[in-house]
């Protein structure tokens, strides 16, 4: 027969067992909302990275109209 554990807070009775369920439910929802703001963030900085990255290769795969362009474009690599 097992033992059921209780202690007494606060005037009333809690469960070990209900207790540690709880508290293991509680750390898996703040496990689980941690990750998804991880993740959110995440895919936001991905997303801005590509697009940085694709304004960027499109610059470079435009061929400059003059040697004003061609100047610009070396002294943005450069810096």
């Amino acid at each position: 027969m097992p033992v059921t554990r209780v202690m007494m807070v606060g005037g009333r009775q809690v469960h070990y067992r209900e207790l540690i369920r709880t508290l293991a439910k509680r750390a898996e929802n703040i496990h689980t909302r941690v990750l998804r703001h991880m993740l959110d963030n995440h895919s936001e900085f991905l997303r801005a990275l590509a697009a940085e990255y694709e304004a960027i290769a499109e610059k470079l795969l435009t061929a400059p109209v003059d040697t004003a362009d061609l100047m610009e474009l070396i002294g943005e690599s450069i810096s």
